[in-house]
């Protein structure tokens, strides 16, 4: 990883670039000394974006965490992920995996590591000072620990969160019993059947782990990002779920009116048309105190999602209108309400040109920019899209974090071209073999992007019109 950041990149017009590499040391030192958290007075008038790169490795996967953390100094934290594209590695277990958290303390200018304890990916500090996280699974770790050990897995790589394991002679009966059985490491089944509630009372030194009851579901997942607390005081989850194996996903809040000690099971939204399925869930408590979620969305039978669908509710999440779609294609969404008033969805674009993406709001979700989507980069391979995720800072400025795809320096094939003097050529990765092993491949990049609220596009650049991929494809306009 960078100690800080070497590569960066500005969009804003001639002169304002020309006045701005002039002043650009001085501008450094303005906001180191200040703290960082207002832009100098020296910044370019009209619309403007930057970007940097965080981690750029390489046959590594990278991601990023769901959402940026707010430190007690006021300086922002982001956890990165990663794992070996090369090794073992699924949905369900990673052989080669690890995460570190780098810190900024000049609002996203440079970033170095940050070793302090931070809050747990999706885990929300409430006001009162207690911690509350809703995660998928109920197991505990020393079964997993066990289990990992007898096959030959690594059981570093268990967690406490995720699929619960069990051994390869289950599959039957855990079929039987209607769940949904992933594979894992040869030997090893996933199931994800159940969802827990920590909750920590001392800042973290101590945690009580609690099973939240349920309907029966074949398959869930929660919760997608934080939870939320709203400002009467509920806590909201956003989950996904299926009923039945070969039934359509559909997406729930969990509610709790006691810091987490008991939940109550709300449905967002279900097509009993069993059309469509819902999953990756965003929940929002707008300034009308309306609550506003926002989901991907898959058509029954496919893998590749399309449109951002949506609903609302007034009554504390109690219950949700009818789901509709937005023009927005992309998946899945993160929401903020910045100083303006206005709504900001950022999300990933998986396909040409691959990237990332938002769109502003100025009703509260009512309708949507899309003619003015804003491009943050458009510049990934097909493929590795991770999820973005965005903050304003105290000056008004955005900063939106991804995680995408790049041309490896070091082919993966011999047949694979990389170089200044052949035509590009970089095979799609395809898993072979027990130990799943990719042949061809990118590297993981995560990069950062900051700009105005105003800012769209680069000059010259458009939005695609490219058609996804799926039965008779999809226009984005």
């Amino acid at each position: 990883m960078h100690d800080s950041f070497t590569r960066r990149s500005l969009l804003v017009s001639g002169s304002a670039f020309a006045i701005l590499r002039k002043m650009w040391p001085r501008a450094a030192h303005e906001m180191l000394s200040t703290g960082g958290r207002s832009m100098p007075a020296f910044r370019p008038k009209g619309a403007w974006k930057w970007d940097t790169i965080l981690w750029d490795a390489d046959r590594q996967v990278a991601g990023i965490g769901r959402e940026f953390i707010r430190l007690g100094d006021a300086s922002l934290a982001l956890r990165v992920h990663w794992n070996d594209e090369q090794g073992y590695t699924n949905d369900v277990y990673s052989a080669h995996a690890g995460q570190f958290v780098i810190r900024s303390v000049d609002s996203g200018f440079t970033w170095q590591r940050y070793d302090d304890p931070v809050l747990d990916e999706n885990q929300t500090r409430l006001r009162n000072g207690e911690l509350v996280k809703v995660y998928s699974g109920g197991q505990a770790i020393e079964e997993k620990r066990e289990l990992l050990h007898q096959v030959g897995a690594n059981p570093d790589t268990a967690s406490i969160e995720g699929n619960d394991l069990w051994p390869e002679s289950m599959r039957a009966e855990l079929e039987g019993k209607g769940y949904v059985v992933e594979k894992s490491f040869p030997g090893i089944i996933g199931t994800l059947t159940s969802l827990s509630c920590s909750i920590s009372v001392d800042g973290g030194k101590t945690y009580i782990r609690r099973k939240i009851d349920l309907p029966p579901l074949a398959r869930t997942y929660g919760s997608f990002r934080r939870c939320i607390e709203l400002r009467d005081g509920t806590i909201l989850a956003a989950c996904c779920g299926r009923r039945k194996a070969n039934s359509p996903e559909f997406n729930f809040v969990l509610r709790s009116v006691d810091q987490g000690r008991t939940w109550s099971f709300h449905v967002i939204a279900d097509d009993g048309a069993a059309r469509l399925q819902f999953n990756e869930t965003e929940i929002h408590e707008l300034p009308d105190r309306r609550i506003l979620a926002m989901f991907r969305c898959h058509h029954m039978g496919e893998s590749v999602g399309n449109y951002l669908y949506q609903s609302t509710s007034e009554d504390g999440g109690k219950s949700w209108t009818a789901f509709r779609r937005t023009p927005i294609w992309g998946y899945p969404p993160q929401l903020i309400t910045l100083s303006s008033g206005a709504v900001l969805v950022t999300y990933a674009h998986r396909r040409h040109p691959f990237g990332v993406r938002a769109c502003l709001s100025r009703n509260g979700g009512e309708t949507w920019d899309y003619e003015n989507e804003k491009i943050i980069c458009d510049d990934s391979l097909p493929g590795l899209v991770q999820y973005p995720t965005s903050s304003q800072l105290d000056d008004g400025t955005i900063l939106t974090a991804y995680a995408i795809s790049k041309i490896p320096r070091i082919p993966y094939r011999p047949d694979d071209q990389v170089g200044p003097d052949t035509d590009l050529l970089i095979h799609r990765r395809q898993r072979i073999g027990k130990d799943q092993h990719w042949v061809g491949g990118y590297h993981g990049f995560a990069g950062l992007s900051r700009y105005t609220e105003d800012y769209i596009r680069a000059p010259g650049q458009t939005t695609s019109k490219t058609m996804y991929h799926g039965k008779g494809g999809n226009d984005e306009e």
